[in-house]
């Protein structure tokens, strides 16, 4: 189950549901489903993992399809409507993670190719998200789980990999 808040924006991922549900809890006081939630991609795919959103209203939600492929969709949301952005992506199975800062997307995913865990980082414009090419650390080691944890600072990028430096935790900047 997936969860984020930003600005009194609420994004719930409803567990075994088709799709995230969207509230404006702005008041605090009460919490008012908001137009265009619950977001879905559709028949077939499944609300499923970590979601995110920025104080501009940016949303990154983790779906799953019926035949277990994962996709990363992009939503505008504001206090009265929800509306899809751009295309989805396909991504790892093992994303466990999503971020987002201005107009960059971070999804971390623990054991990407080789079973190393890798990053995509998105840029998003006022149309659509375009994906970089995933990467990992130049020291990541197999099964450092590198990725597992993403957040921003500013424009700076933290991955966390807590099973890195041998055991003991790394988070390379």
């Amino acid at each position: 189950m997936g969860f984020s808040i930003s600005k009194g924006l609420v994004i719930v991922a409803v567990s075994e549901a088709s799709s995230y549900l969207i509230y404006d809890c702005f008041s605090m006081m009460t919490c008012t489903e908001i137009a265009g939630s619950p977001l879905s991609l559709g028949s077939g795919y499944y609300a499923d993992g970590p979601v995110s959103i920025s104080s501009e209203g940016l949303v990154a939600a983790i779906f799953t399809s019926s035949s277990n492929d994962y996709y990363i969709a992009f939503f505008k949301c504001n206090f009265t409507t929800c509306t899809p952005f751009g295309d989805y992506f396909p991504v790892s199975d093992s994303v466990d993670s999503v971020a987002i800062s201005g107009n960059l997307v971070a999804v971390g995913a623990y054991a990407g190719s080789d079973s190393q865990g890798q990053v995509t980082v998105f840029t998003c414009n006022s149309t659509s998200c375009t994906p970089s090419t995933p990467f990992s650390t130049t020291d990541s080691e197999q099964m450092d789980y590198f990725g597992s944890a993403v957040t921003w600072f500013g424009t700076v990028l933290i991955v966390g990999a807590p099973f890195g430096n041998g055991g003991a935790g790394a988070v390379p900047l």
